[in-house]
């Protein structure tokens, strides 16, 4: 389990240590204000905190999946400061910068005031609102419709791979 944990503090690490690489670092004050005040329309610090509880999550669920020994009580310490470091690093300047490093490479000063101005109408203020349960819903629903639709998806792959003259058994998941 200590390699397995030290795997994904490595992978974390390096992901979080690529970045500063992609950071622009000639952006207007302007264009990082317009970028901040779009990221605060869209939750900011619940952001952060939404996408730390899931990496936690998942990074917990793949420690006990490799080692179905461990103890609940150290599942819930290993969750809890994956959560903690990820809250930490994301309100870190290096993460800010790699988010205006994205944003500048994405939009316009024009774009984003444009954007704001979209976001701060009721339409937009409704979308915001919204968005959170339909990307949920849409997620749920696109998983489900997935499982519905793979029969169809295999038979023709194994139509496909009969016609070539390959082999067509494929392994049952364990």
């Amino acid at each position: 389990m200590r390699n397995f944990l030290a795997l994904i503090m490595c992978i974390t690490f390096l992901a979080f240590s690529a970045f500063p690489a992609l950071a622009e670092t000639n952006i207007s004050a302007e264009k990082k204000a317009l970028i901040d005040e779009f990221l605060v329309m869209f939750g900011g610090e619940d952001m952060y905190q939404k996408y730390a509880k899931q990496m936690a999550a998942t990074i917990k669920d793949a420690t006990k999946q490799s080692d179905p020994q461990i103890s609940s009580e150290k599942l819930l310490i290993i969750e809890d400061e994956i959560y903690k470091a990820f809250v930490d690093e994301m309100k870190s300047d290096q993460y800010r910068q790699i988010l205006y490093s994205v944003y500048d490479k994405n939009f316009s000063v024009q774009d984003l005031e444009e954007m704001i101005n979209f976001y701060k109408t009721p339409l937009g203020q409704k979308w915001l609102k919204l968005m959170p349960s339909l990307t949920e819903d849409t997620a749920k629903l696109s998983t489900q419709w997935t499982l519905e639709i793979m029969p169809k998806i295999m038979e023709r792959v194994q139509k496909r791979l009969g016609e070539t003259g390959k082999n067509t058994q494929t392994r049952k998941p364990q």
